[in-house]
């Protein structure tokens, strides 16, 4: 399977992937893609990704993850990541642009950041005036209660961020708010990370010894800022926020998989039909059962120290009026948005965890 010259200069201009080795994964994920068959186009992308370090394939599956109905904004992050701190400069502009839609506040800093990096790349869409004038909106301003220091109001005292330098207060009440509330500790963390060990001149290096057939595996560089930005954290670390922001879209009906912390319904039991029209919680995510994994663990709302096994056909999705449930044990703090939606808003996790690294990584594996 080879792809048309035609097809060649898109993936290289249009993409901005030339130079960058084209796994033959890749080249599997963009016919399957091309054929409409985007789900095994996926497949192949993450494989090419995860086993070949193919930048191609890393990009492209963000792509894919980003455009799907809902958004799986959570999964194209850090695919987007690991190709822009190899050099890719879509990559960069998409980081940019998921940052621009994050929660709770746009994260402007990293926006800089990435903007700085593209320039460094001689890339023409970013200019320094541009990232210039977005720093001087919030030069003369406090960022949380908007007041405006100028020559007829020089009452109000401004202080930096002393982290990113891009953010302004008018008092420590509203550093603290934008600091803790507005999770900017997350952003200026990561800047910190990012600017100490994903300095351009790093990123120039490992790009042209990629695009030159080096091992990934052995490239120092590299490596040393995967780890630093979480982006090789074991899949443990993250597989329950994974599992709570799984797609709904890939879950037909709520028939093939159930999330944990779902509000359900009971319905149909027969052996324990007593418990047929109640509301619960799901708790434990697809236990074993008779024919395979089809079954969830369901806390009722009436009955917070029984957590029943049921059969993912004996639960529908619960109305907004059902019974609160007794928060989850270990719940992740911050896991779900405070709306009537049981799934977290996507872009809460755009940012960063508190230590500044990524909240999933791509992979278990170096890569």
């Amino acid at each position: 399977m080879v792809l048309t010259p035609n097809q060649i200069d898109h993936i290289d201009n249009k993409l901005q992937l030339a130079g960058y080795p084209k796994s033959h994964f890749f080249t599997l994920g963009f016919k399957l893609q091309l054929g409409g068959l985007i789900d095994l186009a996926i497949d192949a992308f993450k494989r090419g990704a995860k086993e070949v370090s193919c930048v191609p394939s890393m990009f492209c599956y963000g792509e894919l993850q980003r455009l799907r109905v809902g958004g799986n904004v959570p999964l194209a992050l850090p695919f987007y990541f690991e190709a822009a701190i190899r050099g890719h400069i879509g990559s960069m502009s998409r980081l940019i642009q998921l940052y621009q839609e994050s929660k709770p506040a746009i994260a402007c800093a990293l926006i800089t950041f990435w903007m700085k990096m593209k320039i460094e790349f001689d890339d023409t869409t970013n200019t320094e005036e541009s990232r210039k004038e977005i720093k001087k909106q919030f030069a003369n301003i406090c960022y949380v209660c908007k007041k405006e220091k100028s020559e007829e109001n020089d009452d109000v005292t401004l202080v930096k961020c002393g982290i990113c330098k891009l953010y302004s207060y008018c008092g420590k009440d509203c550093q603290t708010y934008h600091w803790q509330e507005l999770k900017h500790n997350c952003e200026c963390r990561q800047v910190i990370l990012l600017r100490k060990y994903c300095k351009p001149s790093y990123v120039k290096e490992i790009r042209e010894a990629i695009i030159g057939g080096e091992d990934p595996k052995k490239i120092h560089t590299l490596q040393r800022l995967r780890m630093k930005l979480g982006l090789n954290r074991p899949e443990e670390d993250y597989k329950e926020l994974l599992l709570t922001l799984a797609n709904d879209d890939d879950n037909k009906n709520n028939k093939d998989t159930m999330k944990r912390g779902t509000h359900v319904k009971v319905k149909g039991l027969v052996k324990a039909s007593q418990h047929n029209g109640k509301f619960g919680i799901v708790t434990k995510v697809l236990i074993p059962g008779e024919g395979g994994r089809r079954r969830v663990g369901v806390k009722l709302s009436d009955d917070s120290d029984t957590v029943l096994n049921i059969k993912i056909e004996n639960l529908e999705l619960s109305s907004k009026s059902a019974t609160t449930v007794t928060n989850l044990p270990n719940r992740p703090r911050n896991s779900y948005s405070n709306s009537n939606s049981n799934r977290p808003n996507p872009y809460e996790y755009l940012i960063a965890r508190k230590d500044g690294t990524v909240h999933i990584g791509s992979t278990t594996n170096t890569i």
